[in-house]
């Protein structure tokens, strides 16, 4: 979840040059993003204590593929000139917005999955480890995103829809 976060950091200005979004609005994309995480985060974690933690993080990553597909597919679509940029923009916060809002549903969902599963000697290690693994994505979002756009023919929008890809080939792991 967090690559796909800090990923989006560093195609945004090239997506709103290309598309012809404005740089304040472009950036509010994400500023979305982090405000509908806000809102958001104590009704995943009640969710999370009354329906389980397993329950919230598959909605997290259902909720994160789709929102890496719908910000892939703006992206490709406002930067192709298919639609308008006020078009693109919108499909772009909707999909930003369901990032924040249910994407990342499984960040504090994982920590209490661990907290209640994990024994105390190895829960330390397993909360760091997922701390780790958060922290990487937060890293290597925006290095590897430069590379990711030379995917022919969709461009700005590959490393969305490459993270869509990745969400939806490990999902099924999820279940077992």
């Amino acid at each position: 979840g967090h690559i796909s976060v800090t990923m989006v950091f560093s195609l945004l200005p090239s997506v709103g040059r290309t598309a012809g979004i404005p740089d304040v609005l472009i950036v509010m994309t994400q500023s979305l993003s982090a405000m509908a995480w806000i809102f958001v985060a104590a009704f995943w974690a009640g969710l999370a204590a009354r329906r389980g933690r397993k329950f919230v993080i598959l909605l997290g990553s259902v909720g994160l593929f789709l929102a890496c597909l719908l910000t892939g597919g703006a992206i490709w679509i406002a930067v192709e000139h298919w639609v308008g940029p006020i078009a693109g923009l919108t499909i772009m916060m909707v999909g930003r917005s369901l990032n924040g809002g249910v994407g990342l549903a499984s960040a504090p969902a994982s920590q209490a999955y661990i907290i209640e599963r994990i024994p105390r000697e190895r829960r330390t290690v397993m909360l760091a480890s997922l701390a780790s693994a958060q922290a990487f994505g937060t890293v290597i979002g925006p290095a590897v995103a430069p590379f990711l756009i030379h995917l022919p023919g969709v461009g700005l929008a590959g490393p969305m829809l490459i993270v869509s890809a990745l969400v939806l080939l490990l999902m099924p792991f999820l279940f077992l």
